[in-house]
């Protein structure tokens, strides 16, 4: 049997737990481990950003700043990356 898709509000709360998680190693580190690895910092930098922009990503109602157009977005990597923001299908990929 296939596995029940999360609704929208499950999978944003699903984003937060991660983000949490995230943040919790952070501050975990800071706090019983002053002599973490800089492997191990970059490591969580790379966490922390993928769940902050997929919590973003989730969240981004069109009304806060609206998405450049995609022929702005050409090569430009910042614009063209501000027009994925709100693309779902990289929450799995990130």
């Amino acid at each position: 049997m296939p596995k029940k898709k999360a609704t929208p509000a499950e999978r944003i709360a699903g984003l937060r737990e991660e983000l949490r998680a995230a943040l919790a190693e952070a501050t975990s580190l800071i706090e019983t481990a002053p002599d973490t690895s800089a492997e191990a910092w970059f490591g969580l930098s790379e966490r922390l950003q993928d769940a902050c922009w997929n919590l973003a990503s989730a969240t981004y109602r069109p009304s806060e700043q609206p998405e450049p157009s995609l022929h702005a977005a050409i090569g430009k990597p910042s614009t063209a990356r501000h027009y994925r923001r709100c693309s779902i299908r990289s929450w799995s990929r990130r």
